[in-house]
C-alpha cells in the first residue's frame, strides 16, 4: 500500500483536485453550511446511538396497532434531546445563525427517521428490534482499496438504513451545504466500500435545504465507472501532492481558507501565486506555508478576522 485518501479527500478531487491537493498543505476548503454539518453528524450518529432509549420513543415503538403522530413526536423528542445536550457547547464555537440552522437541520431529520421507522412497524417489527433493523449505524468507518491494491481510502458512514418495507438498504450522506459531483462521489464510494465487503446499499444522499430535507437516491459504480475511478486515483497519486501539479481550477463560489499561525501569509502567497500563474511564472503550487495544524474556532479574540480563526471545526478526513 503506498497511498492513503480520505473518501472526503477523493470526493472534493471529483469536484476540483486543486482544491484537494491544497487542504493537504493545510487549507481549509469551504464551501458553504460547513459551519454546523460536524454538528448535525453529531447529533445523528447519537440519535442512532441513544434514540430506542428515549422514553417517548421507546413507548412509541411498543404501542399497538402504531400510531403516526406519536412514532413522530417521539423521534422529534429524541432527536432534539441529542441537539439540546450539545446546544451549549456548539455555541462557543459558532454564530447565533448557526445554532438555528442546526436546530432547523435536526428537525427536518424527524420525517426521514419516523417514516422509516414507521415502515418497520409495518413489516411487523416493534420496540428495540424495530429501531436497530431500521438504523444499521453511524459514524462506521470502511476502508477500501484502489488501483490494484496501491491506494487505500478510508471514510465514516453517516447513516446506514433500513426500508423493511421494501427490503431495501440505504447509505445515506447528510449534505448541509454543496450537492454536487463531490457529494455523489462520496456516498458512491461508501456503497462500493460496502460491496466489496458483501453489503449491498444503495447510495443516497440527504440534503438539508432552506426548506426540507431532500433525498436523491444516487446511482452506484459500474464496472466501466470503477475502472475510470482507479485512473484518477492513479493521477491523484501521481501529481505528488502540489496544487501547482494538477490543472484544474478551483470553483469561483468556493473560499480557500488558510488556518494555523502562519494563515494570513498563505493567503496572501495564494493570492500572488494564482497572479503569476495568470502571467505564465510559478504556479499556485509553489507555496511556502508554515506547518498546519486542526483549525479550531477561538471566540476569545471576538475583534479578529473569522477568516484567520476559519470556520466552525469539521471532522478531520471525514469521509
Amino acid at each position: 500500500m503506498s497511498t492513503a485518501f480520505s473518501v472526503t479527500e477523493l470526493a472534493v478531487a471529483a469536484r476540483c483536485a486543486r482544491q484537494m491537493l491544497f487542504a493537504r498543505e493545510g487549507f481549509r476548503v469551504s464551501s458553504g453550511g460547513a459551519g454546523i454539518g460536524q454538528a448535525a453528524h453529531a447529533v445523528l450518529a447519537a440519535f442512532v446511538e441513544h434514540g430506542a432509549r428515549h422514553p417517548a420513543l421507546e413507548r412509541a415503538l411498543e404501542q399497538d396497532p402504531a400510531d403516526e403522530d406519536r412514532l413522530l413526536q417521539g423521534v422529534v423528542e429524541a432527536v432534539y434531546r441529542e441537539y439540546f445536550d450539545r446546544a451549549g457547547a456548539l455555541a462557543a464555537g459558532c454564530t447565533a445563525a448557526e445554532v438555528v440552522g442546526l436546530g432547523r437541520i435536526v428537525f427536518q431529520l424527524a420525517p426521514l427517521l419516523r417514516e422509516l421507522l414507521l415502515r418497520a412497524r409495518r413489516s411487523g417489527l416493534s420496540g428495540a428490534d424495530a429501531f436497530a433493523r431500521t438504523l444499521e449505524a453511524s459514524e462506521r468507518r470502511v476502508s477500501l482499496e484502489l488501483d490494484g491494491g496501491r491506494v487505500l481510502v478510508h471514510g465514516a458512514i453517516d447513516l446506514l438504513c433500513r426500508d423493511l418495507q421494501r427490503n431495501k438498504g440505504y447509505v445515506v450522506d447528510l449534505k448541509t451545504g454543496l450537492t454536487d459531483v463531490a457529494a455523489e462521489e462520496q456516498v458512491r464510494l461508501y456503497a462500493l466500500a460496502l460491496a466489496r465487503s458483501g453489503e449491498r446499499f444503495q447510495p443516497a444522499l440527504a440534503y438539508a435545504s432552506r426548506d426540507a430535507l431532500e433525498i436523491k437516491s444516487v446511482e452506484p459504480f459500474d464496472e466501466d465507472a470503477e475502472r475510470a475511478l482507479d485512473g484518477r486515483v492513479r493521477a491523484r497519486s501521481a501529481a505528488g501532492g502540489r496544487p501547482g501539479d494538477v490543472p484544474e481550477l478551483s470553483r469561483a463560489e468556493t473560499v480557500l481558507v488558510a488556518v494555523g499561525p502562519h494563515a494570513a501569509r498563505r493567503r496572501a502567497a495564494v493570492r500572488a501565486g494564482h497572479r503569476r500563474s495568470r502571467r505564465g511564472g510559478d504556479p499556485p503550487g509553489a507555496l511556502a506555508p508554515g506547518p498546519p495544524r486542526p483549525a479550531r474556532s477561538n471566540r476569545s479574540g471576538a475583534g479578529r478576522d473569522r477568516a484567520e480563526r476559519g470556520p466552525v471545526p469539521h471532522r478531520a478526513a471525514r469521509g
